[in-house]
């Protein structure tokens, strides 16, 4: 006895394409709502759920002009949701350009772009902060420009990335101490630069929340000191990672700048 349903069997090719079918437009709602959960553009969303349901409640109650005029209201919220979030579209059309760059047969890694002495004396660096117990922030630019995303910074003349140089500029109470450095072409470009902060992260302070924030954003590598426990982290595609030792912060540096490169021998993060 075969069960059917709308007239084809439930173990049916149709059936089958059916439950796909729901499948892939439940991970598409569950990506967009991931990408936004934490986001001020969350509240925006529920306001226009709780608006067409609404709607939707008092036709059925038969308040005929109010049920109305908030049907006529639905029917450009399309257009004002594109936009209110036209940034948030942007950047996540930006970040599913970035995962599928990072699958194999797209990745083209760019040796020579990130040279070996750069790393070296980044991983120097935040050691040496490290134990003086100062923080930072320092965010590597990749592919993207970060200047629309700074506010407030000062521009500096491509700077060489020396790890002396670096701390003086850390230190405080100097001008240019808080906020992010960017660098670029391993110089540094901007110093005293803010951030958009991701919302939440709890436990951590704006240092980590502004890394973490600009890593959801951009392709940006942002590595951070904490000041408090000298743990040196980095944030890379919207994830904080643990903290790390000098030997797992330069491996994981060396994976994100040469993902194809082979020979390498993986060292265990350490705390």
């Amino acid at each position: 006895m075969s069960f059917n349903l709308l007239g084809s069997p439930f173990l049916s090719l149709f059936w089958l394409t059916q439950v796909l079918d729901v499948l892939f437009l439940s991970v598409i709602i569950w990506f967009l709502l991931k990408s936004i959960w934490n986001q001020p553009a969350m509240r925006v969303v529920i306001a226009v759920a709780v608006f067409v349901i609404l709607a939707v409640v008092l036709q059925q109650m038969r308040f005929h002009a109010t049920g109305r005029i908030l049907e006529e209201a639905a029917k450009i919220l399309p257009v004002a949701l594109i936009v209110i979030f036209h940034e948030e579209i942007k950047d996540l059309l930006s970040r599913l350009g970035r995962y599928l760059q990072e699958m194999e047969f797209l990745n083209k890694s760019k040796p020579g772009q990130i040279q070996d002495v750069f790393i070296e004396n980044l991983v120097v660096t935040c050691a040496s902060l490290s134990r003086k117990g100062m923080g930072a922030l320092m965010v590597i630019e990749r592919d993207e420009d970060l200047t629309r995303f700074c506010s407030d910074y000062h521009p500096l003349p491509g700077i060489e990335f020396v790890p002396i140089l670096v701390e003086a500029i850390l230190t405080s109470p100097g001008p240019l101490h808080d906020g992010a450095m960017v660098i670029r072409d391993k110089k540094i470009v901007m110093a005293h630069a803010f951030l958009p902060m991701h919302v939440g992260l709890e436990g951590f302070g704006g240092r980590h929340r502004a890394g973490l924030g600009i890593s959801e954003r951009t392709d940006a590598i942002a590595v951070l000191v904490s000041e408090e426990t000298g743990a040196c982290r980095l944030a890379i595609n919207g994830a904080l990672s643990a903290s790390l030792s000098d030997k797992g912060l330069k491996r994981r540096l060396y994976n994100s700048f040469y993902p194809n490169q082979s020979g390498r021998k993986p060292e265990r993060e350490g705390t």
